[in-house]
């Protein structure tokens, strides 16, 4: 599944000394260094700053083979210094390894490929520009959503995870892949889940109706062709209908699988958007809370049950952030602190403080606290988890 590159009129070199075994073929537009000094510019200072020290990684030594750090440092500068670039395309690529080392000798082949390639505001990352792409072309309409997904996150090598490690990312900062059916002009792949390349070749080479005839020239042949006909049939029936169950069976557990994955990745990004601010309304509300002055607190509140909130009287003496998680509803953030408290009698003590938060435009700090805090001791609390 590597792209015909040919198609954009490729005439190169064939090897390349990217030592990763997935990356882009890049064809430049009407726009290119030869005739724009701007892009020239660029070019020499993305691969000062990446290979001050070894030019034979460089862009410029590379081009039209660009690793996915390349490419998007040269996509994010293109797009920040001109209006809408176009490239003829791009395709992704892979090259041949031998006992697991990289050959540079580069594969061409059939898979995902954007002609032509525009650099405008939808324009996101790598990843999804050719997940896109791929679930839209027609070239790809057999493939099930599970095969697509495969391909682009788990087999060996695959987009995703090349991509991570090309630009080092952790998982957290890595683009969500879409779910089923959730990309503007993607093609309907119901009822191809789990149909595989085998099945679609032995349909499409199934006899034709002139061979059948040929059995029909004697009446006892027929009988015993019928019989034999019948009982394949029947084995071919019961084994569809066992590989299709298999199949539907297997399909809906990876569904699931993606759903879930889908589900924590969005989930741990929404807390890293959201985490300082929440932090900061948190700890404020926390110090509040042990004045001891309900109308200081007030402003902190929801109209739900936090409103029957109580505060008490102690010294805070140290605030430490222990966790901030999302609940299932997907707009509640759960947070804990573990505090030391200093008692009127003076008397110290470690606590965990609980509460929900959820944000709110019409609120004086934009986030409430939803839930009545809920205090427990520190040790007790260490001794349950250990």
């Amino acid at each position: 599944m590597t792209s015909k590159v040919q198609d954009f009129g490729f005439r190169g070199k064939k090897r390349v000394s990217i030592q990763e075994p997935l990356f882009l073929y890049v064809e430049w537009g009407d726009m290119n260094p030869d005739n724009t000094e701007g892009i020239r510019e660029i070019i020499e200072d993305i691969d000062l700053d990446l290979y001050p020290n070894d030019a034979s990684k460089s862009i410029a030594k590379n081009f039209p083979f660009l690793t996915f750090q390349q490419a998007e440092s040269l996509f994010r500068e293109l797009k920040e210094n001109f209006n809408n670039f176009t490239f003829n395309g791009i395709a992704l690529l892979s090259q041949l390894s031998s006992n697991n080392t990289l050959t540079g000798r580069v594969c061409f082949g059939d898979g995902p490929r954007i002609s032509p390639f525009i650099l405008d505001d939808e324009y996101k990352n790598i990843p999804l520009a050719l997940i896109y792409a791929t679930r839209r072309d027609v070239r790809f309409k057999d493939y099930s959503f599970d095969e697509l997904t495969k391909y682009f996150c788990t087999m060996e090598p695959n987009l995703m995870d090349c991509y991570k490690r090309s630009l080092g990312l952790s998982i957290s900062e890595m683009p969500i892949y879409p779910a089923n059916n959730t990309i503007k002009g993607e093609l309907d792949r119901e009822g191809v889940i789990g149909v595989t390349r085998t099945e679609q070749t032995l349909t499409n080479h199934s006899p034709s109706t002139g061979t059948v005839k040929n059995y029909t020239d004697s009446s006892r042949s027929s009988g015993l062709v019928s019989k034999i006909l019948i009982y394949i049939c029947l084995v071919l029936s019961v084994s569809g209908i066992g590989f299709g169950i298999f199949n539907h069976s297997h399909a809906q557990k990876q569904e699931e699988k993606l759903a879930y994955l889908y589900k924590e990745q969005t989930s741990i990004k929404k807390v890293q958007e959201n985490e300082h601010s929440i932090d900061v309304i948190s700890k404020y509300f926390v110090t509040h809370y042990f004045t001891g002055n309900k109308e200081s607190i007030l402003p902190y509140l929801s109209n739900g049950d936090a409103k029957f909130t109580q505060p008490t009287k102690a010294q805070v003496t140290s605030t430490i952030l222990e966790r901030i998680s999302l609940r299932e509803d997907g707009e509640t953030y759960s947070v804990s602190y573990i505090i030391g408290v200093r008692a009127e009698n003076g008397t110290l003590s470690a606590e965990r403080i609980s509460f929900d938060m959820k944000a709110d435009d019409n609120a004086p700090f934009k986030w409430v606290v939803t839930s009545e805090p809920t205090r427990e001791p520190f040790s007790s609390t260490v001794e349950k988890n250990n």
